[in-house]
Formats: structure tokens, sequence, C-alpha cells
């Protein structure tokens, strides 16, 4: 997955499409609410409006407050058709409950340690053309 010359900023990572997968690569910074809005509204504009299959980069995460999870899983049906995190199975950073609720609750959301991987499960999940 190469990040792109025209992927958008965000103050918390950068977002760009790859062949129909949305893809966001968190730069090493806490996620907040307001930059989970900020990604969000970017995500939007991206999609059209129409939910995505999206791979998240959180390898060099720190951690999310929990407004930014708040956030996140309110927008997850209207934003995401499936989510695979991407995690570093080095890090001491817990990704908590939030996820494995998600995925139960909302739309799939697995973790991976693997790109290929993750790549492989939201294919699964890109609408037929």
């Amino acid at each position: 997955m190469h990040q792109p010359e025209d992927a958008i900023e965000t103050v918390s990572g950068f977002i760009w499409i790859e062949h129909g997968i949305l893809i966001f690569r968190n730069k090493g910074v806490m996620s907040t609410g307001e930059g989970v809005t900020e990604a969000l509204g970017v995500i939007r504009d991206l999609s059209g409006g129409v939910p995505v299959a999206s791979l998240i980069d959180i390898r060099l995460w720190p951690g999310a407050r929990f407004e930014a999870w708040a956030k996140f899983v309110n927008s997850a049906v209207s934003s995401f058709l499936a989510v695979a995190l991407l995690v570093d199975p080095e890090s001491s950073v817990e990704v908590g409950p939030f996820p494995d609720a998600m995925d139960k609750l909302l739309v799939p959301v697995h973790l991976f340690t693997d790109e290929a991987e993750a790549m492989e499960f939201v294919r699964g999940f890109l609408p037929s053309e």
C-alpha cells in the first residue's frame, strides 16, 4: 500500500482511495474527537457519502481518547461497509473493546498485523459492479 502524493492530509493522518478501498494511515498522533470529525468529513467527501470498505492503518498510533472512539462508533454504519484495522504486533497500545463491539453490533471490524491480509478482508466487501 503506497501512499499517493495526492493523499489528503488531516490532523491525524492521510486518507486516499486505492482500488475502491478507503485507506486511512495514522501518522503517529493520538486520536481526538476533533480529529475523527475531520477525518470523517474527508471520508464522506471521497466516498460521496456512501459507506466504503476501509483499511485503517494504526501501526504508528499512540491511542485514542474516549470521544474519538465515540465519534468513530457513532459513524460506523453510515461511513463503513467493513473496517480492517492494521496494527503493530510489537506495540503496547491497546485498541480496547470498541472494535470487537462494533464487529458484533454494527459493521465487520477485524484486526490485522499483515497488510495483505487486511486488504484481502476489505476487498470482500467491495460493491459488485
